[in-house]
């Protein structure tokens, strides 16, 4: 438990670190993430190293396209260069998928990070419904956890993740205090995005226990990689983002 909240408290010091100078530092910071956390994946699946997907991480977060157009051809071409690997170098199809389907789960939700950087405290958001779900789902669940969520992670429970939600709401509508009057319409975004973060969580969860692994790795001890402590944050971060451009 010590372990866990040390290690928690230097990851959290260094994302506040990274995210005050923003720019280049953020750009570093997130395409290292994308990186770790694309080996990770390819590692529990036992894929061979995605090669072309960290070269995605690193060109996109380089030129940071964010136009809608200009992504959706970006990702359009590297479906054809993947297509026409996999037919003149004969690479099995799961390697291909997994070098297409990797950018799309972790380098672009990471992206939003970057984006709403620009907007202060509103970045904040992405982890409160994220982060704030998890730590009050843990310690709910740790202390009054009974009944058991899913069969594919015994380890959550009904009360934990009651508390997660009630905990990410909650943390949200301080942070979002601080940037506009609260009404019954932020109350109920955060409220579903606490939720979704959940589902990102047990989604990373339900694919551990079919690969038999307990963490994507050990970078963090206490807190395994860089997809155990981001699940829920590649769910979140694009919610947040939307929300804010066509909700709030």
């Amino acid at each position: 438990m010590k372990q866990r909240i040390l290690v928690g408290i230097a990851l959290l010091v260094m994302l506040v670190t990274v995210l005050y100078f923003g720019g280049i530092y953020l750009r570093l910071f997130l395409v290292g993430a994308s990186i770790m956390a694309i080996k990770e994946l390819a590692s529990a699946f036992k894929l061979k190293t995605p090669y072309f997907a960290l070269l995605f991480a690193v060109v996109y977060f380089a030129f940071f396209i964010v136009n809608t157009s200009y992504l959706l051809a970006m990702l359009m071409v590297w479906l054809l260069i993947n297509m026409i690997y996999m037919v003149f170098k004969n690479e099995h199809p799961n390697n291909v998928f997994a070098n297409f389907f990797l950018p799309i789960y972790i380098v672009i939700p990471f992206s939003f990070i970057y984006l709403l950087s620009h907007y202060g405290l509103v970045v904040l958001l992405i982890f409160t419904t994220s982060w704030g779900s998890d730590t009050f789902a843990y310690f709910v669940g740790k202390f009054f956890g009974k009944r058991k969520l899913t069969k594919m992670s015994p380890s959550k429970t009904v009360e934990g993740a009651i508390g997660g939600v009630a905990g990410g709401t909650v943390l949200s509508l301080i942070v979002w205090n601080f940037i506009h009057p609260i009404t019954i319409l932020p109350v109920l975004i955060f409220f579903l995005i606490s939720i979704l973060s959940e589902i990102g969580d047990l989604s990373a969860s339900v694919i551990k226990r079919h690969m038999g692994i307990k963490d994507y790795s050990n970078l963090m001890p206490g807190h395994g990689g860089i997809l155990d402590r981001f699940d829920s944050v590649l769910f979140t971060a694009p919610l947040v983002y939307f929300s804010l451009e066509f909700l709030l």
